[in-house]
C-alpha cells in the first residue's frame, strides 16, 4: 500500500512570504549557500513531492521501496557514482512494477559522475547513526516493512564503517526506543550534537509521509511536508522547517550527512538547495556527458533559512543573517537596474 496519510484540514515571521521568499536561486551564491548551511549534505527520498512511496515484497520480508531498491543495488555491487546508483534504483523499481522517481538533494553542488559514498570523503572522524522505522501497527495506517527496512539499514551501515553503539534506533515493536514526536526530535539533535569536521552522519526514515498546509508563507506551493510519528493524532506531524532546523543548520563545517527518507510526499522534505530527479532524460543527460551537476532548487528559500539560523542562535547568528539580507537586497537592486538599463 502507498505510504501517505490524510492531510488535516517573531520578527522573521514578518519577512517570510515577501516578495523575497520564493526568488529562488537566481539571487543565491555557493559563499551565501555554505555559510547557512555549513555541513555537507546528502539525501536519497523515495518519491517527488506528488508521488507516493509504496511497500515491496522482497526476499528478505517486506520493506519500502526506496530502501529495497537503494539496498538490493548495493548489495549487487559497491562500485557505483551517484548517477549510477540512481540510474540501479530506478530499474530495480521499474522492475517490481513502481513508477517512483528516486531524488538525490544537497547542500552543495555535486558532480554525480563522482563516487557514491555513505561516509566523510576523508573519514577520521566519529560514526554516528539515527534510523526510524513506523508501522504504526494496529492503526488504520499500518504499514508492514519499516522494521525491516531499518534492519537492513543497520546491517550495510556496520559495513561501512559505523558501530552499533554509534547507532539510535526508533521502531514501534515494544523492544526499541518509541518513534513518537518528542523521540524522533530528540534522536535528530542527538545525531548532531558535538559533531565535527570529518565525522559521519547518517538519518534513515522508513514510515508515513505527508503534506499539509504550509504554516509560515516559506513554500512557494503553499504545503509543508512532514513526517509522520507514531502519536501523530495527539501531537501532529514534524515539518520540513523543523527537520532541516534539527538535523541540518546545527551541523558544522566539514561534517558529512547523508540521509535516506522512505516515505510519501518526501522529494524536499529537507529543503535543499540542490536537486537532482533520477527521470530517463536527466540520467542520460548524465551518463552521456551532456551534464554533471544537480538542478538548482528554484523553490530553496535563503531568507527562510537564515531566519532560522538567526532565531536558533545568538547575537552572531542575527548580524550574519541581517547582513545576507542585505546582500540579497543589493543583488536584486542591481539585476533589476540592469534590467532597467537595458529596455529603456
Amino acid at each position: 500500500g502507498g505510504r501517505w496519510t490524510p492531510s488535516p484540514s517573531s520578527w522573521a515571521q514578518g519577512l517570510r512570504g515577501k516578495s523575497l521568499a520564493h526568488t529562488g536561486m537566481a539571487f543565491v551564491s555557493g559563499d551565501q549557500i555554505k555559510a547557512a548551511i555549513p555541513a555537507s549534505v546528502v539525501m536519497f527520498s523515495g518519491c517527488k513531492d506528488d508521488q507516493t512511496s509504496a511497500d515491496v515484497q522482497n526476499p528478505g520480508g517486506a520493506g519500502g521501496a526506496c530502501t529495497n531498491s537503494m539496498l538490493e543495488a548495493l548489495e549487487q555491487s559497491s562500485d557505483y557514482s551517484w548517477v549510477t546508483l540512481l540510474m540501479a534504483m530506478r530499474q530495480i523499481l521499474a522492475r517490481g512494477g513502481f513508477s517512483q522517481i528516486p531524488m538525490l538533494s544537497t547542500s552543495r553542488q555535486l558532480d554525480l559522475n563522482t563516487p557514491y559514498r555513505a561516509v566523510h570523503e576523508q573519514p577520521g572522524g566519529a560514526f554516528r547513526a539515527v534510523m526510524i522505522g513506523i508501522n504504526y501497527v494496529g492503526s488504520a495506517n499500518q504499514l508492514s516493512g519499516c522494521h525491516n527496512d531499518v534492519k537492513r539499514m543497520q546491517q550495510y551501515l556496520l559495513g561501512q564503517g559505523y558501530a552499533e553503539d554509534g547507532m539510535r534506533l526508533l521502531l514501534d515493536d515494544g523492544s526499541h526506543e518509541s518513534p513518537s514526536k518528542s523521540n524522533i526530535m530528540a534522536a535528530m539533535k542527538w545525531l548532531g550534537e558535538g559533531a565535527r569536521a570529518g565525522d559521519s552522519l547518517f538519518f534513515h526514515y522508513s514510515g508515513h509521509g505527508t503534506s499539509i498546509p504550509d504554516d509560515n508563507g516559506d513554500e512557494a506551493d503553499g504545503m509543508d511536508e512532514a513526517l509522520v510519528p507514531l502519536d501523530f493524532n495527539e501531537v501532529g506531524f514534524i515539518r520540513d522547517d523543523d527537520v532541516l532546523k534539527t538535523l541540518v543548520l546545527g551541523l558544522a563545517e566539514g561534517v558529512q550527512l547523508t540521509c535516506v527518507m522512505d516515505c510519501c510526499h518526501s522529494g524536499t522534505i529537507m529543503d535543499l538547495p540542490y536537486i537532482f530527479k533520477a527521470q530517463d532524460e536527466a540520467l542520460d543527460d548524465v551518463i552521456s556527458g551532456r551534464r554533471s551537476g544537480m538542478d538548482e532548487n528554484g523553490a530553496f528559500n535563503l531568507n527562510e533559512v537564515m531566519g532560522l539560523v538567526a532565531l536558533m542562535g545568538g547575537p552572531d547568528d542575527l548580524m550574519g543573517f541581517l547582513a545576507c539580507f542585505v546582500q540579497i537586497l543589493g543583488c536584486l537592486a542591481t539585476q533589476i537596474c540592469a534590467s532597467s538599463s537595458t529596455t529603456n
